[in-house]
C-alpha cells in the first residue's frame, strides 16, 4: 500500500510539472524524427525484400528543408552585417572565426555529397551545420554587440 501512494505522489507531481522547450531543443527533436522516419523507411524496404530507397523523394524533402534553413540565415546575416561594422574588434574577430570554421565544414559536407549524393548521413550532417550557424547567429543576435 506504501509503495502505491509513494507512485500515486511521483505521478501526481510529475503530472503538475510544465514542460518547455527551446527552438534548439524542437529543433534537435526534428532532426532526430526526421533520422527515425528515415531509418524506418529503411528497415521498411530491407523487410519487404527490396533494398531501395526513393531518394530522389527523400532528397527533395531534405532540399526544401536546407533551403528554409539558408533563408533564415540568410535573414540573420542580413540584419548581423549592418551592424557588424560597430562591434568592438575582437568580437568581431571570434565572430568570423566561428562563422568561417562552420562554413568550412559546410563545404566539405556539400563536396563529400556531391561525390556521393545518396548518403544520408551526410545529409543530416549538413542539416546539423545549418542548424549549428543558425544557433550562432541568434546568440549574437541576443548579445546585440
Amino acid at each position: 500500500m506504501r509503495g502505491s501512494r509513494g507512485l500515486a505522489g511521483w505521478w501526481e507531481q510529475f503530472r503538475r510539472q510544465t514542460f518547455i522547450f527551446s527552438l534548439p531543443q524542437m529543433a534537435g527533436a526534428g532532426a532526430l524524427a526526421m533520422v527515425l522516419l528515415m531509418a524506418g523507411v529503411y528497415q521498411l524496404s530491407t523487410r519487404n525484400g527490396s533494398t531501395e530507397i526513393d531518394f530522389t523523394r527523400l532528397q527533395g524533402a531534405l532540399l526544401r528543408e536546407e533551403n528554409s534553413k539558408r533563408a533564415e540565415i540568410e535573414r540573420k546575416m542580413e540584419a548581423i552585417n549592418e551592424r557588424k561594422a560597430n562591434w568592438d574588434p575582437e568580437f568581431r574577430a571570434d565572430f568570423e572565426r566561428q562563422l568561417s570554421k562552420i562554413e568550412e565544414s559546410l563545404r566539405q559536407c556539400q563536396a563529400r555529397l556531391a561525390e556521393s549524393p545518396n548518403d544520408l548521413t551526410q545529409v543530416q550532417k549538413m542539416l546539423d551545420l545549418y542548424e549549428e550557424k543558425r544557433q550562432l547567429l541568434e546568440d549574437v543576435e541576443r548579445l546585440n554587440w
